[in-house]
């Protein structure tokens, strides 16, 4: 591995650090019955992330980060990133992938999932477990639906921007 990418993937690394560290402090405690979401959606994040589709022989994709950003709709706390490392977590180890490729992978999404959940929290986003009822959820105020259209958006962004990032220093092309 050049060490051009080993350096990049230890900053996303000092950054997913940084970055949930913040979220853990700037979210206060999980709110009632939020381990419980958070538990199911890992469960459905780890059956999501199993079923990947190659791509490529050095990329995969996935449709794990459905139920993981979910999860940080639901409750956007640092317990979410919990649920997606658990379910990125025991995908990489399954895969047998090399050290470095299943830090930075994980580093990655840490680092898009806290920032789009402070993003969304610094806007006033509140999660949405709290509501409770599907008739709560009906009623949602169009702003709050915007302010939950910025948490998929951003760690959607910020994800392709990294992962372009690494696989263009590992290529030496630009992104």
């Amino acid at each position: 591995m050049p060490t051009r990418v080993k350096a990049y993937v230890a900053v996303i690394l000092i950054a997913a650090l940084a970055a949930v560290s913040l979220l853990y402090v700037d979210a206060g405690p999980a709110p009632d019955g939020g381990l419980t979401v958070v538990l199911c959606f890992a469960l459905l994040g780890t059956v999501a992330q199993l079923m990947g589709d190659p791509l490529a022989r050095q990329a995969t994709a996935s449709i794990s980060f459905i139920p993981l950003l979910a999860t940080a709709l639901l409750v956007p706390h640092a317990l979410a990133i919990f649920s997606m490392t658990l379910a990125v977590g025991i995908s990489e180890m399954k895969a047998r992938k090399s050290a470095i490729k299943v830090a930075f992978n994980l580093a990655q999404l840490v680092v898009s999932t806290a920032a789009s959940i402070l993003l969304y929290r610094a806007i006033g986003g509140r999660g949405l477990f709290p509501l409770g009822h599907a008739s709560e959820f009906l009623s949602l105020a169009p702003a709050e639906l915007a302010r939950g259209a910025v948490l998929p958006i951003t760690f959607l962004l910020l994800n392709s921007v990294l992962v372009s990032g690494v696989i263009g220093l590992h290529e030496r092309k630009s992104i």
